[in-house]
């Protein structure tokens, strides 16, 4: 095996590299770190990765040689195995790849210091973070990695370099970003590094900060806030003097609200903004911030039956802002807390449809956990509802619940005009549910749309173990009157009888 290390073909070369990797013997180590210096760039990457995980000596210094005079395409993977390395002088070099113009260079670049996480790139990684000319995934990654750091520092250190403290303060200027994606990396990474409690209410704050703070650059956010302090009346209390909540105090320290972009959002009064409530037309409602929005996302994976995001939740419902009220819905549908049955129903009642669909997708996310005779109800009449949008997310909802409300309304809804209504509903049948009826109804369905539904049909035929089926189909074989869909029976018996995949036949 060793000789086929020096084989003619670079892609034998890499494959007795892997063969020998996971051979436990010193005089394997030598041939493997002579790869390093293969005339094949891939060749020595491969060989890079396989000594790095076999933790042979003297790797990392190799790899650093390797990148003095080594092309972009070798650079590249070098970062991503440094970043696996764990070895803190593999940060000096990543730092300068964050200085090159090749994007993909410094994207991995960035990536391995944030699987590193050790100190050191913090400032060239908050300058990228800032920098609206760098691409909107590299500046994510940047606000991932900075978290990564943060976190790794000891907490209430002293003097602590890093200072967590600053790097928090980097990505609390970045959660309201115009970009989504870097204002959600930001957001995630601030509340990663925040108790599990703490990140909730926290979040629970974000939820129901004022909405009327711009979603623009940090600047903006503050200046809008000491705007909306100096238009005060004088009974309200100006938003620097409004005490921050406990859970952003703790993060942000000694920020004043026109110092901390967040605590602005906080603590900045509503401007405008009428008094909410069911009733209320959304006209009049001012729109959610973008900040809202990404607390809301964040509470559908951090909170839990019982918390205090359901009820802020439940109240988002009513904001009036269409997307907030959508991220909301998806919230509550990931934690599954029965108090929040009533009102999503309630959204059902709306004239938009994505919120209709959205309440839908809660609805089943909460049946996942909890059957109750309300939610059962709900999802029973919308089967029925004039739009197939809406008839295919509550059979797709009753199809990944289960149970006997599935068993009751599933085979009836084969039958709906619409052929996704009809597909979902075949997906969420089970053997259980097998009967006569419902092989008549499947074999209607073989006649029925397009070819993709006609296998679809035949597919759950198999799935069900349906025997009667195979009797029908060829009887309708010996139908001459019927020959215009022989074919269609041919096929859906190939499909029925076909051998699982990976059974040889015979």
């Amino acid at each position: 095996m060793i000789s086929a290390l020096r084989d003619a073909d670079p892609a034998v070369r890499m494959s007795a590299g892997w063969a020998l990797a996971g051979v436990d013997h010193p005089t394997i180590t030598a041939p493997l770190t002579a790869l390093l210096n293969d005339v094949d760039e891939q060749v020595r990457v491969e060989a890079a990765t396989i000594l790095l995980r076999a933790r042979s000596p003297g790797v990392v210094e190799q790899l650093l040689d390797m990148l003095d005079d080594a092309p972009m395409g070798v650079r590249v993977p070098i970062a991503e195995i440094l970043g696996m390395s764990g070895d803190s002088r593999a940060v000096p070099a990543l730092q300068q790849m964050l200085a090159n113009d090749e994007e993909r260079l410094r994207y991995q670049a960035v990536t391995a210091l944030g699987l590193l996480a050790l100190p050191g790139p913090e400032q060239e990684l908050a300058a990228i973070l800032k920098d609206p000319a760098c691409h909107a995934n590299l500046r994510a990654r940047a606000a991932a990695a900075l978290g990564k750091i943060a976190g790794a520092v000891e907490p209430g250190t002293e003097g602590s370099d890093p200072d967590p403290r600053q790097i928090l303060k980097a990505l609390e200027v970045a959660v309201p970003d115009h970009n989504s994606a870097v204002a959600m990396a930001a957001l995630t990474a601030l509340t990663e590094n925040m108790a599990p409690q703490a990140a909730v209410a926290f979040l629970v704050e974000l939820l129901g900060g004022g909405s009327d703070v711009a979603a623009a650059t940090p600047g903006e956010a503050a200046e809008e806030a000491e705007t909306a302090s100096d238009s005060a009346p004088p009974a309200s209390a100006a938003p620097a003097d409004r005490p921050i909540p406990e859970s952003l105090r703790e993060l942000v320290g000694a920020h004043s609200a026109q110092s901390s972009t967040l605590a602005s959002i906080l603590t900045a009064p509503p401007k405008g903004r009428s008094p909410e409530g069911p009733g209320t037309p959304a006209a009049v409602l001012a729109p959610a911030h973008s900040v809202q929005i990404l607390a809301a996302a964040l509470l559908g994976q951090r909170a839990k039956t019982g918390s205090v995001a359901v009820p802020a939740l439940i109240r988002a419902l009513e904001c009036g802002d269409a997307r907030l009220s959508r991220e909301s819905l998806a919230a509550l549908g990931r934690i599954g807390d029965l108090q929040a049955v009533e009102p999503v129903l309630q959204c059902l009642d709306t004239g938009d449809e994505d919120i209709r669909l959205a309440a839908i997708d809660a609805l089943a996310g909460i049946g996942k956990r909890w059957g109750t005779p309300m939610l059962n109800a709900a999802l029973s009449a919308l089967l029925d509802d004039a739009q197939a949008t809406v008839r295919e997310r509550a059979v797709r909802a009753l199809a990944e619940t289960g149970g006997e409300l599935a068993a009751q309304h599933l085979p009836r809804m084969l039958a709906d005009e619409d052929r996704s209504v009809c597909r979902w509903a075949m997906t969420g049948l089970t053997p259980a549910m097998a009967c006569p009826e419902l092989s008549g109804q499947l074999l209607g369905n073989l006649f029925r749309f397009s070819a993709d539904l006609r296998h679809d049909a035949a597919a759950t035929l198999r799935r069900l173990n349906d025997s009667d089926s195979t009797t029908e189909l060829l009887d309708i074989l010996q139908d001459t009157e019927r020959e215009a869909v022989h074919w269609i029976c041919i096929d859906a018996l190939g499909e029925i009888h076909r051998a699982p995949t990976g059974v040889a036949a015979g």
